[in-house]
């Protein structure tokens, strides 16, 4: 990533900036959906950034993926972050420890939103975040 704060970048800047450094170095094909200029603070920034982090990270880590996408979009009254990927996917009974999933939903809390995961085993998994968008 650049060198520039992310207080001075957009939010799609800051993502897709990560999610190209991500695909190069994990070797998985990724597909990216961004709209530009939507207008979020600094700490949006950050817990957005955070948690698709952490979601590409579990793709990696645990997923045997070969594509991922996100996508991130605003209608005005949400903002919206979806990171899903191709890979094994999981039963929620197969997830006994690990705080990745409960960070990524605490910093959607955080910002007045809440996150759902969507996965089944051999189906990939979604998570999706909505935050309230900006007054």
């Amino acid at each position: 990533m650049s060198d520039i704060p992310l207080e001075e970048k957009p939010i799609d800047e800051i993502l897709s900036e990560y999610a190209v450094d991500w695909s190069h170095q994990h070797e998985i094909v990724l597909d990216s959906e961004l709209q530009p200029d939507l207008p979020v603070s600094l700490d949006t920034k950050q817990a957005l950034l955070r948690i698709l982090q952490e979601a590409l990270a579990n793709a990696a880590r645990h997923s045997n993926a070969s594509r991922a996408s996100i996508r991130l979009k605003s209608d005005g009254s949400e903002i919206s972050l979806t990171v899903s990927d191709d890979g094994k996917g999981f039963s929620r009974d197969e997830v006994t420890s690990g705080i990745g999933l409960q960070s990524m939903r605490e910093r959607a809390e955080t910002l007045g939103g809440s996150m759902q995961v969507t996965s089944a085993p051999g189906q990939g998994t979604s998570i999706s975040v909505l935050i309230p968008a900006p007054g």
